[in-house]
């Protein structure tokens, strides 16, 4: 019996099939049956399966019944799995590597009916991958695992997401309580999820992202909603049925009413047509809140704050008017979000021009004589105010078993670094100590090391690692290899950084010696490209070779990372943690501040478009979508700037690429000046804004509804 069965539905999917089976190939769980259920499909799905089929006995492909519905082909796989635990997966969807064992282990472990994962959302648009908690909402479920359904009746629901593939099942407990998959072509998996964790006595999660789910994929069947707006309503009533015909409606009543909103709201938010969003408003308001117990119900009965004000809006507000709200509120949330958008940022303060005076030159003590002798590895070490953590990141790389030599960037503080380092340079020839003005070029040339790696303040490298990379690069003569680190939160950053920080720099990525372009492509692809110099081992002549060691720009972590890899011609990653990586809150931004990162990420966005035309295909794409990241952020600091500030960042570079992202960024800034969230008085005296949409939203409404004159 296989330990995990993976039921794979799929209709005409060969644009991402073969990404899929393949993540599902390279599960670290080995011991697995794969199930293809081709159901229909009239391109290469067929070929595709049956390639993977001859050369892995445990992938088949199974012949589905072609009803147009995932939820028949899911139980044609389900009624031919074998395995002791269930796994679902969408054809266009991937797992990571760790996937299967890290929920098989919690499965074993707990003696789980059901485990559950987070996920990370794939954007086919823009090929950003971001995690998000919401599959996961650990405020509403216990602390410990495993635990009863029943024991967390009213918030089990609404702590997780409907679909199937983020969650693994054990087979023997799916078949004890019928539980099946929809026939709808669309939420088919609500049901079957939401019905069997209510049956489950125990349950069981994993705080991970194990998964990257699509978005922004139109061949699929969540591409087009506006054909059947109502097929959630038809879920929801499943749902209740079932809970009733098991004696569990009493106790999951108000975990379910408090589903049935989330879904009313969430869907009332998708159609794309204003004929469907008509129907969908029209029949929650006449018949579905009554018909799933929403209506009639004390404010504190709603879980969440945002679903009891919401549900008041709605049935406060005309159909025109409670869309032009959530038109208005979309807007709203879109401005906060570009302005929002930030990275941290890095090596400003070699941008920096009269702002601040430089860092006072070590003592002539710090500069020993080292004569010819060359290190092993060079580490580039960047410090600024952190007297207290420069000491620890010393000891961990200077106790290698390895020939190693640090060269510190000590940007200007008020705190003791630049002390600490000198003193410490003083009486340790491995350690010079450089100001940060002079950038990481500077350091690179300074350098004698074979090898070279970056460090922040703060970071601990495990003892061993940096040999065993060292060994394996040496050993597959490589120009850069990458790894993953894990995260270490100082005392004072808040919730919402670590948040986003946390097990952001495990990527789970495991590749082969290969060049350095396909590994740039893969990490983008799989939502796991980290530009930051400290998650990679270069070939330190790499990185002196690149073009523009006099400009600033080329060494900020975006543009050293993505260079070696476009000129790397072999190159490997590995999914080894080698450090832990110290979050730091980040400090309120000056003027001066936005002013160097809008120049700073002009200057990236303008070299990474040059360096985009040397490369062509999946690379080119991908180096596209970098420039466009990195232009993102310049706007969002260049719009914030005034015009004498915006001048100084044009004469940065005068090349035809250059003024052409200029000219953009200047006209962004014209834009945003009449884009400014208006005051209350503003709103007040405002010419009729809202009125002439309302009158025009009103027009179609008429238009659209019929027997309305």
């Amino acid at each position: 019996m296989p330990a995990v069965s993976v039921v794979v539905p799929v209709h005409n999917g060969e644009k991402y099939l073969q990404e899929c089976l393949r993540s599902i190939a390279a599960q670290t769980l080995t011991d697995l049956e794969v199930i293809v259920v081709d159901d229909g499909s009239t391109d290469r799905t067929a070929e595709i399966v049956d390639t993977f089929a001859a050369n892995d006995p445990r992938f088949q492909r199974l012949v589905g019944p072609a009803t147009g519905s995932a939820g028949d082909a899911r139980n044609a796989g389900l009624d031919h799995a074998t395995g002791q635990y269930l796994s679902f997966l969408d054809a266009d969807d991937f797992f990571a590597p760790s996937m299967l064992a890290t929920l098989h282990a919690q499965a074993i472990r707990d003696d789980a009916q059901a485990v559950i994962c987070k996920f990370r959302v794939l954007d086919e648009r823009t090929g950003d991958a971001n995690p998000v908690s919401w599959p996961l909402r650990l405020e509403l479920l216990p602390e410990t695992t495993p635990f009863a359904a029943r024991e967390v009746a009213d918030g089990l629901f609404l702590a997780t997401n409907p679909a199937a593939w983020n969650k693994l099942f054990r087979t023997d407990f799916i078949r004890a309580t019928g539980v099946r998959f929809q026939s709808l072509r669309r939420t088919n998996d609500a049901f079957f999820t939401y019905s069997a964790l209510a049956h489950a006595d125990r349950v069981s999660y994993v705080d991970e992202y194990l998964l990257s789910y699509r978005t922004g994929n139109t061949t699929s069947l969540r591409g087009s909603r506006d054909a059947q707006p109502l097929v959630w309503a038809d879920a929801l009533s499943a749902i209740r049925d079932e809970l009733r015909r098991a004696e569990l409606f009493e106790v999951f009543e108000r975990g379910f009413t408090n589903l049935a909103l989330d879904f009313c709201l969430a869907n009332l938010r998708k159609p794309t047509s204003l004929q469907a969003y008509l129907t969908m408003h029209d029949a929650l308001t006449s018949r579905l809140l009554g018909e799933f117990g929403i209506l009639d119900r004390e404010p504190s009965y709603f879980l969440r704050a945002e679903l009891r004000d919401q549900l008041a809006e709605l049935r406060s507000s005309s159909a025109q008017e409670f869309l032009y709200s959530r038109l208005q509120t979309t807007a709203q949330q879109l401005t906060v979000a570009r302005a929002e958008v930030r990275s941290n940022l890095r090596e400003l303060d070699a941008l920096r021009t009269g702002d601040a005076a430089p860092a006072p030159a070590p003592p002539a003590s710090a500069a020993v004589d080292r004569g010819a002798v060359a290190s092993t590895v060079s580490v580039i070490l960047r410090a600024h105010d952190a007297e207290a953590l420069v000491e620890p990141t010393l000891d961990t790389v200077l106790t290698e078993e390895i020939s190693t030599e640090v060269i510190a960037l000590v940007g200007p503080g008020d705190d003791l670094t630049l002390r600490v380092l000198t003193d410490r340079a003083a009486t340790d020839p491995r350690i010079r100590v450089l100001p940060a003005a002079r950038g990481v070029g500077a350091a690179l040339t300074a350098a004698t090391g074979r090898w070279v790696v970056f460090a922040e303040a703060g970071d601990r490298w495990l003892p061993g690692a940096l040999l065993e990379l060292i060994e394996r690069a040496e050993a597959d003569a490589l120009d850069v290899l990458g790894f993953d680190a894990d995260t270490l939160a100082a005392p004072e950053v808040d919730a919402k950084t670590w948040r986003a920080e946390q097990g952001h720099y495990r990527r789970s990525l495991t590749m082969e010696t290969t060049s350095g372009l396909a590994v740039l492509t893969a990490q983008h692809q799989r939502g796991g490209y980290r530009p930051v110099g400290w998650l990679y081992l270069f070939d330190r002549q790499l990185l002196v070779g690149m073009d523009g060691s006099s400009d600033a720009a080329v060494y900020t972590d975006d543009l050293l990372v993505a260079h070696a890899l476009v000129a790397a011609g072999r190159a490997a990653h590995t999914d080894r943690v080698a450090l832990t990586h110290l979050v730091r809150p980040s400090a309120p931004l000056t003027s001066s501040d936005r002013e160097a990162a809008a120049r700073n990420y002009f200057l990236i966005s303008v070299r990474l478009s040059q360096l985009a035309e040397s490369v062509s295909g999946a690379a080119a794409a991908v180096l596209g979508e970098l420039v466009y990241a990195a232009f993102r952020q310049a706007r969002t600091h260049f719009i914030r700037i005034n015009v004498d500030a915006g001048a100084r960042i044009a004469a940065a570079d005068h090349s035809a690429t250059g003024r052409t992202l200029y000219l953009l960024l200047k006209q962004a800034h014209h834009e945003a000046q009449f884009k400014r969230r208006p005051t209350a008085a503003g709103r007040l005296t405002a010419p009729g804004l809202p009125r002439r949409i309302l009158r025009r939203v009103a027009r179609e409404v008429k238009r659209l509804t019929p027997g309305r004159r």
